[in-house]
């Protein structure tokens, strides 16, 4: 049994939290629908996962998510600002995250929009925290996909079995396992990393 030498970490949900709904759900109301259904657009939708996967900006994805729900004439920089503003950083797990870099490799691999990168330097400076970061959109391709967590896997120098991946969405802690990592679903601070813990004290 491969003792583990990687700890990544998914952004969204995980790294970075809705903590305040208000703006997102004051946002949804002024468009005419439900938050869910605008998350659903915004996150979950063909037109998420090109931008996700570097094929269009942003903007543009906005331009399709107003489009579908029949909404003309927006501003889209102020209806971006909204969706996002109730977000922050995770800083008690940050912390956590801290400690763990003494004894391991630690990852970010997060689908994202394009130019995410730069956002997030600007706006919660936490990208170098992380031994290495991989967004979608720079390497065209987005989980679940194999091979993007094989592709992080390489680039920290360590076997997909010597990894664990940290995500909130199911389908992408299914996916890493797929590749040959191990993997935890996240659901709150304490419960990864009791979660975690335990693993890594299993792997030794």
């Amino acid at each position: 049994m491969n003792e583990i030498k990687a700890i990544i970490f998914d952004m969204g949900g995980v790294i970075i939290r809705t903590c305040d709904r208000n703006p997102r759900q004051e946002l949804a109301n002024r468009l005419g629908i439900t938050i869910s259904e605008l998350e659903n657009k915004v996150f979950y939708s063909d037109s998420s996962f090109r931008s996700e996967r570097g094929e269009i900006t942003k903007q543009a994805h906005w331009k399709n998510v107003l489009h579908n729900i029949n909404v003309k004439n927006a501003n889209i920089k102020e209806i971006d600002e909204a969706f996002w503003a109730g977000d922050c950083l995770n800083s008690e797990l940050v912390e956590f995250i801290r400690k763990l870099k003494k004894n391991y490799r630690i990852g970010l691999l997060s689908n994202a929009f394009l130019n995410a990168r730069e956002w997030l330097d600007k706006k919660f400076h936490f990208i170098n925290e992380f031994d290495l970061s991989v967004f979608s959109y720079e390497v065209e391709m987005r989980k679940p996909d194999s091979r993007i967590y094989l592709l992080i896997c390489n680039r920290l120098k360590v076997n997909p079995s010597s990894a664990v991946f940290i995500d909130d969405f199911f389908a992408n802690v299914q996916g890493a396992r797929n590749a040959g990592l191990q993997a935890i679903q996240y659901k709150e601070n304490n419960q990864i990393r009791n979660d975690l813990n335990a693993l890594l004290q299993k792997r030794k």
